[in-house]
């Protein structure tokens, strides 16, 4: 959400206006590999042992956007005279992007609680 709002406002704003939104859109892109990783990596069809593939295929799709995206946005650049069609276009695939990450969802994991034993109580 961060990510869309801040493209949002770059659209909106110009000039020194634009150094804080700068920041933090950058803050927020490069939070954003580690924590998606991360959040892999919890994944019970995922786990430790899967890592591995499941990051050579996100660096996959995630390479392939960064040739495609520069392309696209300089084809859009010649054809249209101006960066705005572009920011539309990346603030609408951000929250494209939210819709299947909301049905995701967060399993709840409750923690087994070990039973008490005499031995353990010593």
């Amino acid at each position: 959400m961060v990510e869309a709002t801040t493209l949002s406002l770059i659209i909106i704003f110009s000039g020194l206006s634009l150094i804080p939104i700068l920041l933090v859109q950058g803050f927020v892109a490069g939070a954003m590999m580690p924590l998606l990783l991360n959040s892999m990596m919890d994944l019970p069809e995922v786990g430790p042992k899967a890592m591995g593939t499941a990051a050579g295929l996100y660096f996959t799709v995630g390479e392939a956007g960064g040739v495609g995206g520069p392309a696209l946005v300089g084809i859009l650049r010649d054809a249209t005279g101006s960066f705005t069609p572009e920011l539309v276009l990346l603030v609408f695939v951000a929250l494209l992007s939210m819709v299947p990450a909301y049905f995701l969802g967060e399993k709840r994991i409750r923690a087994k609680s070990a039973p008490a034993t005499a031995s353990s109580n010593r």
